[in-house]
């Protein structure tokens, strides 16, 4: 390997140890040192797989720098070293480990033959960088399986996710959510499956849905809900599209039925509104970093009582 080469493979391990950061926010710097050049993104994939080895690989004398942390990350008490310092020669995969910030493991030893499962527990958040480049924010009780041979192939189970795609025309992106089937355009998305229902939104870009059939193209704010059968669009502000992930949650004319729903994802306890409030519509911000505050805040916004029962949320009477 040259030392160019070197550098290239510093530069893509700091990027994907920092990448597993939750508060990680330079998507655009990290797309743009992607877009640099064509190696880096086969470099990226494996920076990704010399992390995930050479923590595997660490020999017992630093077992004690590694402590586990939510959802399955490993976390190593040390710092990431500047850009353009390096260990060459058999130390290459142990140093790989060194570096990493924040690794995320399958929290399920894997999945199905051929996949890797990726779980959150109710009101956790985690991102994860599959090897392509594309990263997948994982919501409160969210399940994604991953093509472990075709990491550009995923499925969500449970859950929500924010998708942000690394476009490559020659390998298109895939999602399913059940049934339902969808293709990337070049995009960032938000996706929701709750029992038989599925919810996309597109925050930018542009998605496929049933790109094998219907062929139906949404672009940014535009939104498709499928449950029993059928699908339908809708639109959302873009920048209410994923707003989890920024510790809120930004509504405009929503059911409060939903509302609740998508709180208690993000609050990890149950949130149940008042029957006579379900059909009610919402526009309004619910800050969600302190998540017993946050159904309180609801109740406010909304003017109606708040109490909790047995880890439960009741608003309304």
């Amino acid at each position: 390997m040259t030392e160019f080469d070197h550098v290239r493979l510093d530069q893509a391990i700091v990027w994907a140890a920092k990448i597993q950061d939750p508060d990680f926010a330079d998507w655009g710097g990290h797309s743009e040192w992607l877009s640099e050049d064509p190696r880096n993104v086969a470099v990226y994939h494996d920076a990704v797989l010399l992390i995930e080895e050479g923590l595997t690989a660490l020999p017992s004398s630093l077992t004690k720098n590694v402590v586990s942390g939510p959802g399955g990350f490993r976390r190593l008490r040390m710092n990431v070293p500047r850009r353009g310092t390096w260990l060459t020669g058999g130390g290459l995969a142990l140093a790989a480990s060194l570096v990493a910030l924040l690794v995320a493991k399958p929290d399920h030893g894997g999945g199905p033959k051929g996949q890797r499962t990726f779980a959150t527990l109710p009101g956790e958040m985690r991102t994860v960088a599959l090897a392509d480049g594309s990263t997948v924010a994982l919501n409160g009780g969210t399940m994604i399986r991953v093509d472990a041979a075709y990491p550009r192939r995923i499925s969500l189970e449970r859950g929500e996710a924010f998708v942000v795609v690394l476009h490559d025309p020659a390998r298109p992106f895939e999602l399913r959510a059940g049934d339902a089937h969808f293709r990337d355009v070049g995009t960032a998305f938000d996706i929701v499956r709750s029992g038989k229902t599925v919810q996309l939104s597109v925050h930018e870009g542009a998605v496929m849905f049933d790109p094998d059939g219907r062929r139906v193209r949404l672009n940014a704010g535009r939104t498709i809900k499928i449950a029993n059968g059928l699908a339908v669009t809708g639109s959302k502000a873009p920048g209410a599209i994923g707003s989890w992930r920024e510790g809120r949650l930004v509504y405009k004319d929503e059911l409060l039925s939903i509302v609740a729903e998508e709180l208690a994802r993000a609050v990890g306890a149950p949130v149940r509104i008042a029957p006579a409030l379900h059909d009610q519509r919402f526009t309004g911000v619910i800050p969600i970093n302190d998540r017993r505050a946050a159904p309180r805040r609801l109740g406010l916004l909304i003017g109606e009582p708040v109490r909790n029962s047995g880890g439960a949320w009741q608003i309304g009477n």
